[in-house]
């Protein structure tokens, strides 16, 4: 957006050929701004910078006992001080002009996305919630519904949906608990394809109140 594109910047390697500038990237960079609909998009000297990778090559060689012949080595050290610079001028960007754009400012079609995707699974789970205490208070049969009890995870896990779960009453209702695994490449806990494991950041619990300690009673039984 408008104010993300003031934080843009362009880091070029291997410039050494191109004598420490973008090059023919720029152009055809510039051709690709025109055809988006972010405006204004800065690109100058402020905010590019040109880097050689042969300098870091020359360190790692050095370190490793490489000799070099005299030539190589000025070409090298040149490269090295070019390089250096650039460095420290980018982290003198960052830290003196990149300015922080806070959430509430966002307005990205991904952040949107990522927003709506976490939220997906509490309201199916508060929505499916509320249709089992209507059920059982347009029932009658019990004084008592069910109350959803998350609670956070300190890391992120999964839940396998292949792997068989004991199902746990609560008052007219068979509900499949929480079965947290561990999931890093593989799964720590069973053999089943990562396609049936789904990420949550919350476990669920469920437990049985009387309605009437419940602030949504009227709510729930309209």
């Amino acid at each position: 957006g408008e104010n993300i594109r003031k934080n843009i910047m362009f880091c070029f390697t291997n410039s050494r050929s191109t004598f420490y500038s973008p090059g023919n990237s720029g152009s055809l960079l510039r051709k690709m701004f025109k055809k988006l609909m972010i405006e204004d998009i800065p690109f100058d000297k402020s905010n590019t910078f040109c880097f050689d990778n042969e300098s870091f090559r020359y360190l790692v060689a050095l370190e490793n006992g490489i000799e070099f012949d005299e030539n190589e080595e000025n070409e090298y050290e040149q490269s090295w001080t070019n390089s250096s610079l650039e460095c420290n001028r980018f982290i003198k960007h960052i830290c003196e002009e990149v300015k922080c754009c806070f959430e509430s400012k966002w307005q990205s079609i991904e952040h949107a996305q990522f927003k709506i995707s976490e939220i997906i699974r509490p309201m199916l789970e508060t929505t499916r919630n509320i249709y089992r205490n209507i059920t059982l208070l347009r029932k009658n049969t019990t004084n008592r519904i069910i109350k959803l009890n998350p609670t956070i995870l300190s890391k992120s896990l999964t839940i396998c949906y292949q792997c068989e779960r004991i199902p746990k009453r609560f008052s007219d209702f068979w509900i499949l608990p929480d079965d947290l695994h561990t999931f890093s490449e593989t799964c720590h806990d069973c053999d089943c394809p990562q396609k049936k494991h789904i990420d949550v950041d919350y476990e669920l619990d469920y437990q049985l109140i009387d309605s009437g300690d419940s602030d949504d009673f009227k709510i729930m039984i309209i």
